[in-house]
Formats: C-alpha cells, structure tokens, sequence
C-alpha cells in the first residue's frame, strides 16, 4: 500500500513541477523589460465596440459584432532612455484578441496580421512583434475583432536583448500547446484502445471462474 502511495505521489509532484515550470515560462515571456505603453487614445470606433475615449495599456471587450478600432499612443523619447542605446527596438505585445492587425508609426503602417479585405477567424494566444524606426513619436494599432478586441496584457517597446522572451512564448503557445493537445488525444485514443482489447478478456476469465 506504501509503494502505492509512494508512487503516486512522485507522480503528483512531477506534474506540480512541470506545471510551477510552464507557468514560470510563461511569467517570464510575458513581462519583458522595456517601456510598457501606459494608455492609447481611441481614434476611431464606428460599431462603438468600447464606448470609451480613453484606454489603459490592457483592455478587453466582448463584441455583439464584428468591429474596428483605432487607437492611438504618444512616445517621447525620454521613455526609452531604459533601453539599450543602439539597439533594434521593437513592438511587443503578448496576446492581443483579434481577427485583423496592423501597426502604424507616425501614419505609415510597418505591419499586419491577418487579412485586410477578409477579416475573419480569431488569432488565439499568439503573441506578435513588430521591428521599429529608430525614432518615432506615434503608434497607432488597427485592431479588428469578429466577436472580442482587446490586449491582454499590455504592449511593450523593447530591445533585442528580450528577443528570447518573445521566441519562449511562441513556442510556447504556438507549438507546446499543439504537442500537448495532439499528445493527449493519441494517450486518449490508446487508452481507449486498451480498455476495448481488455474488455473480452475479462469477460472469458469470469466464464472460466464460474
């Protein structure tokens, strides 16, 4: 009975660690150094899909329909003095709730994620970055949603030097939760499988018995 236990748990404690690891990963993908964008300014809204003007740096609305939005951030320079002076910057954001994105610096669009004319399906957990002039003054994001817009947790300007946190998250939630899903349906399935072959045998053993 004590092997038992015992057993199970070293399993328990397995699982807790690979879990305290995976929420540590993603903890740490997800708070990158560098100047986090404090508010954006709604510039356009015409489904009134967020009813507000002004927005803090996270945000999230559920949608009655698809909808647009333009928001729109101020940048001194003085705000990124805590970067490293030479370096790449880029525009960071960990997960953003969307169907269509584009990012525009001072007026002239430098990105997109998804399609312009079609906008539909929904990017799930998918964090998106985006290389910087070496100076600007504005960003303003076209963010559009079938049914939910937001940014969940914030968007960031950062150096090359967090480069790895943005490619840990991306493994993270564009590969490990493939692995893991497609993992759990082939352990499904097998065990499946075993319980059916088992089945019959059982049963000739009862015979047997009886």
């Amino acid at each position: 009975m004590m092997g038992y236990i015992k057993y199970y748990i070293k399993s328990f404690c397995f699982a807790i660690l690979i879990f305290l690891l995976i929420f540590g990963l993603f903890k740490y993908s997800m708070t990158p150094n560098g100047y986090k964008i404090q508010s954006w300014t709604v510039v356009s809204d015409l489904e009134n899909a967020i009813g507000r003007n002004n927005l803090g740096s996270e945000f999230y609305k559920v949608t009655k329909k698809p909808a647009t939005i333009i928001i729109s951030s101020s940048v001194d320079a003085g705000h990124l003095l805590s970067l490293k002076e030479g370096s790449t910057k880029y525009l960071y954001i960990p997960q953003i709730d969307n169907s269509y994105f584009a990012v525009y610096i001072d007026g002239k669009q430098i990105g997109t994620l998804g399609f312009k004319d079609k906008r539909t399906g929904h990017f799930w957990y998918q964090p998106v970055i985006f290389e910087l002039p070496e100076s600007f003054s504005n960003i303003t994001l076209e963010i559009s949603g079938i049914y939910e817009i937001g940014i969940d947790f914030g968007a960031y300007i950062i150096d090359s030097s967090q480069l790895p946190k943005y490619n840990v998250l991306l493994f993270l939630t564009n590969s490990l939760l493939h692995i893991t899903i497609g993992l759990a349906l082939t352990i499904s399935i097998i065990l499946y499988a075993i319980s059916k072959n088992l089945i019959p045998e059982k049963r000739e053993h009862t015979y047997i018995l009886d």
